[in-house]
């Protein structure tokens, strides 16, 4: 008898702000291009501020997966606690 896998646990929606050099280096692009590759959905927006405002949406470890990547590549961004809510369903990744 096979055993059964285990079901993935549930997306969820994280706000995120990313600070420091996020602005005029591709950062948002970028952040299109690894949400692709993890499967994350949300969006990047510039703020008026020079932040970048995240909003991300898939399971907790691709969240994190997602925001350690974007470290890698940016090592002079900080990113604030993600502020967690229920996942709305979005699809894709897109860039403000």
């Amino acid at each position: 008898m096979k055993k059964k896998a285990a079901p993935p646990p549930p997306a969820v929606r994280w706000h995120v702000r990313a600070e420091g050099e996020v602005q005029g280096v591709g950062f948002r692009w970028t952040a299109r291009r690894e949400a692709a590759s993890l499967g994350v959905s949300g969006w990047a927006e510039n703020a008026w501020d020079g932040t970048v405002s995240l909003v991300l949406e898939g399971p907790p470890d691709a969240l994190r997966q997602f925001l350690l990547q974007l470290s890698a590549r940016y090592p002079d961004a900080r990113f604030t606690p993600p502020s967690p809510s229920p996942a709305t369903g979005l699809s894709g990744f897109g860039v403000r």
